[in-house]
């Protein structure tokens, strides 16, 4: 059975904000910016999968636009 990549995905933002309580406010923020680059990067390959484009979600922005 293969698991769908999207459900992986969102798997890997939920630990890490579950983890996010319980760790030093430094690495919170760094794993919640991996955390959103993954998850836009993700999204936005299974939006263009059907058409074999690379993706490249703009990562530094995105985070800086959160915080």
């Amino acid at each position: 059975m293969q698991v769908p990549y999207e459900l992986l995905v969102l798997g890997f933002v939920a630990t890490s904000g579950a983890l996010s309580t319980y760790l030093d406010p430094g690495v919170s923020l760094a794993l919640s910016g991996v955390a959103l680059v993954v998850a836009s990067n993700a999204f936005a390959y299974s939006s263009y999968r059907g058409r074999g484009l690379p993706v490249v979600v703009p990562a530094v922005p995105a985070t800086v636009a959160v915080y």
